[in-house]
């Protein structure tokens, strides 16, 4: 696979088989470990588009308990009398009220989790679940460029007794910024991108103060299914997901965070220690936004 989209995409090793306690064979793919080069990487997982079902689930009618109960803990105000009478809902009901109280519908994207995190600086599920406009993303971007660049004492040095020298926030921000960037031209590139449908993918965005990665992962719900914008609206039949408008936004989400770090770190810290340089693409592909309407909407 030579396409530009490849390098983003965990590599693919072939395929182990193994056998369950009931001795039926299970089949597991082998991929690359993205962590592999980070050393105690912070970890952001993104989920990606504007909607986090496939067409075909908008008819299964399958009771679910378990996603009652999620519902319940998370939702409780979306469940019917009829709902609560029954204990169940279906799938394509849970993800529909999901995407409907997060940012999915609006900016196309919505973080489902960060790991890696410092004791006492976790972040719970219900934070999450509570994430609804560009604001509390942002926010919650600035808190993972800031302990991404956070210091322990035991981290100040490595295992040979080297120093070790780490970023400031505003750079973390403007190189997850940067490589977002980076993303966005080999989506726009890539031919095996423009003919498939991508619902639940993930963009998965990892630092640890010295280098940053982004990468896209989970494609169980790819199918192909001709030319698409992954822009223009949804509507049932249309298979447009949405992942090019999102991570256009979560860009302008990003730069409106290294902006704002840089703003209050400036002083007596050098722009090349702030921000490497992608400032003015930035505000350039940002600004370019508005004449990609109708998905497009205000950015904060």
């Amino acid at each position: 696979m030579t396409d530009p989209i490849r390098q983003f995409i965990p590599s693919f090793h072939g395929v182990d088989c193994d056998c369950d306690e009931n001795g039926a064979t299970l089949r597991f793919i082998r991929i690359g470990n993205l962590l592999h080069d980070f050393y105690e990487p912070k970890v952001m997982d993104v989920k990606l588009g504007c909607r986090t079902h496939l067409e075909s689930e908008c008819q299964s009618s399958k009771p679910r308990p378990d996603l009652f109960e999620r519902m319940n803990h998370l939702y409780p105000g979306e469940l019917t009398a009829a709902e609560r009478e029954a204990k169940f809902i279906t799938k394509h009901r849970w993800m529909t009220a999901r995407d409907t109280h997060s940012t999915i519908r609006k900016l196309g994207f919505r973080v489902d989790g960060v790991a890696g995190y410092r004791p006492g600086h976790e972040v719970s599920v219900e934070h999450f679940a509570s994430m609804r406009t560009m604001e509390d993303t942002c926010g919650c971007f600035r808190a993972f460029a800031e302990e991404a660049a956070a210091v322990d004492q035991e981290d100040l040095y490595d295992a040979d007794g080297s120093l070790l020298l780490r970023d400031t926030p505003c750079a973390v921000a403007g190189d997850v910024r940067d490589k977002l960037m980076e993303l966005h031209a080999a989506m726009e590139a890539s031919s095996f991108v423009a003919r498939h449908e991508f619902i639940g993918s993930s963009l998965l965005v990892v630092a640890d103060g010295r280098r940053v990665g982004v990468f896209w992962i989970d494609f169980a719900k790819a199918p192909e299914c001709g030319q698409l914008t992954h822009r223009i609206p949804w509507h049932l039949g249309n298979h447009e997901d949405g992942i090019l408008a999102g991570l256009e936004k979560m860009i302008c989400a990003w730069a409106r965070v290294t902006e704002l770090l840089r703003t209050e770190q400036a002083e007596g810290v050098s722009a090349g220690e702030c921000d490497r340089g992608g400032k003015n693409t930035a505000e350039q592909f940002c600004g370019c936004l508005s004449i990609w309407k109708p998905w497009t909407v205000a950015c904060w």
